[in-house]
């Protein structure tokens, strides 16, 4: 397969490189921010300007989740034809990051990397990189105003449904990655527990407000854990999530509305028409409005 990679730095546009030298050729873009991508947040494969294969990432930068775009490269890369062009994420000078293309350049072998003339960016390994001029790179206002544009478009598509949570299985998130224990507490405690479950030596503690030291104490105990992570049901709202098949593949995107923890339901807005066949609810940390405004993102395993 013969690869031609594109690194850039933060806010460089390969729009109109594509337009001039894309030629048909399969496209898969590795960076989730890329405003051009429609919706964000996830990482696709394209055909003629059309999405032919994506995966959830959840998230606008990177490096909040690099073994995501691992996985995506994996699942992507079978799918393209003999000649293609790969859009990497921004480098801002992480080592991690650095480390994660490297990795990348090794797994596509490309026969060409396109740089933007007079970049200062780190040796990736393989062929020496073409420089090219790219048009000034437009300001962070400008980029949020063209993703919500996106967001907008997606929002505009979906439609409200009701999933129940003990037919799901949940990823991305610390809710339901672990082993789960029935909510206790003691008579005269007054604070309720909505749901527990841990993993490893971490426990994840939903309540409708802060339990007091004793309740989390006992919680340890009972659990065997050594580290509590607290979380509300209002701490899922607005979440970006998508929606996947039993063998993994993603078919829908939308945003979280509400956990009732009481009821074992989930309230979600997602473009795909109910009743839709999900197995697997995969939860972003990107927040996101019912207006398409970027209400920030969460730390990952935060919830």
């Amino acid at each position: 397969m013969a690869v031609t990679l594109l690194v850039g730095t933060p806010g460089a546009s390969w729009r109109e490189w594509l337009h001039e030298n894309l030629a048909g050729r399969h496209f898969l873009n590795l960076d989730p921010g890329d405003p051009a991508q429609d919706p964000p947040a996830r990482i696709a494969l394209f055909h003629n300007g059309k999405p032919t294969a994506w995966c959830f990432f959840g998230g606008l930068e990177a490096e909040r989740a690099p073994h995501l775009i691992l996985s995506a490269l994996q699942t992507l890369l079978p799918l393209a034809q003999a000649e293609l062009v790969v859009q990497l994420f921004p480098l801002k000078g992480s080592p991690l990051m650095v480390q994660v293309a490297r990795s990348l350049v090794q797994a596509l072998q490309p026969s060409e990397i396109v740089v933007p003339e007079g970049a200062a960016l780190p040796n990736l390994g393989g062929p020496n990189p073409t420089p090219v001029t790219l048009p000034e790179p437009l300001s962070p206002q400008v980029h949020a105003a063209q993703r919500k544009a996106r967001w907008l478009k997606l929002l505009e598509s979906c439609t409200e449904q009701l999933l129940r949570l003990d037919q799901l299985r949940i990823e991305g998130a610390r809710l339901g990655a672990g082993a789960s224990h029935p909510p206790t507490r003691a008579a005269a405690e007054p604070d309720e527990l909505l749901h527990v479950d841990t993993t490893g030596h971490t426990v994840l503690i939903v309540s409708e407000s802060e339990p007091s030291d004793a309740l989390i104490a006992r919680t340890l105990d009972r659990t065997h854990a050594s580290r509590a992570v607290l979380a509300t049901p209002a701490s899922y709202q607005n979440l970006l999530v998508a929606f996947a098949r039993e063998s993994g593949e993603d078919f829908a995107i939308g945003i979280l509305q509400e956990i009732d923890f009481k009821k074992g339901t989930v309230t979600l807005l997602a473009d795909s028409v109910p009743p839709s066949p999900v197995k697997i609810l995969r939860i972003g940390v990107l927040r996101l409005s019912p207006t398409g405004d970027e209400l920030g993102r969460i730390e990952p395993w935060q919830v």
